[in-house]
């Protein structure tokens, strides 16, 4: 099934790596048929703006997941930043979102990680503008919630690739 996206006039998007513009009188609809990796302009971090330890993580995983043919480019310097993120937090949800980012990286699954380190973003710019505790840890919920989703995805998988095997084990019983 065809991604559909709307584009207001003048939104950008990134497609593997590639900007594209929507038009700038009107809204622009475009249909994607295959597989490719696709930002919003929202989600796209700038490198005049990496100025945190969280958006330098962030700005390598974009450059992975818009880049992925050159993933082992971008990780070790990946790796070096979640090590410094990791020495600076001590907060058990938050360092179990940086376990997820990591094993996500490690099954090349950069969307699910850069969403969960969109929730870091949130959380790490909440705490330079010192807001009150209930926002940060709503921000720690959402991220736990995120962290469950892409659990339930991969349960979903397996299931689904378990229930074919079952189905051509079957197949294969009656052909006996």
């Amino acid at each position: 099934m065809p991604l559909r996206l709307r584009l207001r006039p003048d939104e950008k998007i990134a497609v593997n790596g590639a900007v594209v513009s929507g038009n700038d009188k009107r809204t622009t609809t475009l249909v994607i048929h295959n597989h490719a990796n696709i930002l919003r302009g929202k989600d796209v971090l700038l490198p005049e703006n990496v100025d945190t330890p969280v958006k330098r993580a962030y700005y390598l995983l974009q450059l992975m997941y818009l880049d992925s043919e050159g993933i082992d480019s971008y990780l070790k310097d990946f790796n070096t930043r979640m090590t410094e993120l990791r020495s600076a937090i001590r907060t058990k949800p938050l360092i179990e979102i940086m376990d997820a980012v990591d094993e996500c990286v490690q099954k090349r699954r950069i969307y699910n990680a850069l969403t969960l380190l969109r929730l870091l973003l949130k959380y790490e710019a909440g705490l330079l503008e010192q807001a009150p505790t209930e926002d940060l840890q709503e921000i720690v919920a959402e991220a736990i919630l995120r962290l469950l989703d892409i659990r339930k995805e991969e349960n979903d998988a397996r299931l689904q690739a378990l229930e074919a095997v079952e189905k051509d084990l079957g197949q294969v019983e009656e052909q006996r």
